[in-house]
């Protein structure tokens, strides 16, 4: 809303009118404080067409330099869809294309008959076409010839352009440190930069070792092996291998008749130890069967037959 007038504005606009003026007017009041109205939207008019503020929350609120980061030129926004340039000058064409030869324009772009006979037009309209085409084949041989020039100028700059970049990357890449770098590095020990894994001179012998010590290894798993199906093969003649022995053993456990009282388990392998007999004869298993000169025997000739048969008894 914008300001009220000052009052004594307005009494001294009053003052000085006069009669004719008031006829002429309405009121100098009225028309003071329509001038005021006018410079006042005339100015707010002026005002809203300067350039618009900036949101605190826009990222522009606060200007900040922008370092540069590649060494591409940043093109302007282009408003709108550019189309897609052609290819006016293929690869395959190579060195110089058949666009800007000689003939070209002669071959698209033919004279008539009476041309190439070189008779006059027949008409102030025909002579008109002629010149046209002309006009046309000129412009199109100018045309193609200044893309071609500027093709080979714009393929050299960036040749130019390529090698040079490749240039300063190379020699950015191989420089030296500068000295606050290596003041400001931290300290790394000589011996942690050589990353090279010496070889081990005793490398052969060690692996002769290893492989004695996994040869021994495997004989010993074979021995094992071979004393486990020894022992297979020793208790195999008390499997039972068909229905006639299953039969007689079940009737020897069990009985025919469930009313007879089948052979006792106790009968079979005698009755349990107890826990004195267990007590006296783990006194007397470590003593006594060495000093015993038939177990003493005994074991003996259990390890010579394991010896000469090759397998556990």
């Amino acid at each position: 809303m914008p300001p009220r007038p000052a009052i004594a504005g307005v009494q001294a606009a009053l003052r000085a009118a006069t009669p004719s003026t008031w006829r002429a007017t309405a009121s100098p009041a009225t028309s003071l404080i329509s001038r005021y109205s006018i410079a006042t939207t005339t100015q707010a008019t002026s005002s809203s067409s300067g350039p618009v503020p900036v949101p605190p929350e826009s990222p522009n609120y606060i200007k900040i330099h922008e370092p540069p980061q590649s060494s591409e030129p940043r093109l302007p926004p282009i408003r709108g869809h550019v189309p897609v340039p052609r290819q006016v000058f293929t690869s395959r064409d190579g060195n110089r294309p058949r666009r800007v030869s000689p003939g070209y324009v002669s071959t698209i772009k033919p004279k008539t008959a009476r041309q190439v006979a070189g008779k006059r037009p027949r008409s102030y309209q025909e002579a008109q076409r002629w010149e046209l085409a002309e006009t046309r084949r000129k412009a199109l041989t100018e045309g193609l010839q200044g893309l071609w020039d500027r093709k080979i100028t714009h393929d050299k700059y960036e040749r130019r352009h390529s090698l040079r970049r490749a240039r300063n990357n190379q020699a950015a890449a191989s420089r030296p440190e500068r000295p606050d770098e290596v003041l400001t590095s931290s300290s790394i020990g000589a011996h942690v930069l050589v990353t090279e894994v010496p070889l081990d001179p005793n490398r052969f012998e060690d692996a002769e070792k290893a492989k004695l010590a996994h040869d021994g290894k495997q004989a010993v798993k074979a021995d094992a092996r071979r004393d486990a199906l020894c022992q297979m093969y020793m208790a195999a003649g008390k499997f039972i291998v068909d229905e006639d022995e299953l039969e007689a053993r079940i009737h020897s456990v069990f009985g025919d008749n469930q009313r007879e009282a089948a052979e006792s388990i106790w009968n079979l392998h005698g009755e349990p130890p107890t826990l004195g007999a267990e007590a006296a004869n783990v006194h007397y298993n470590v003593s006594d069967i060495r000093r015993k000169d038939s177990n003493r025997t005994l074991l003996r000739q259990k390890a010579v037959a394991e010896a000469l048969t090759g397998g556990k008894l």
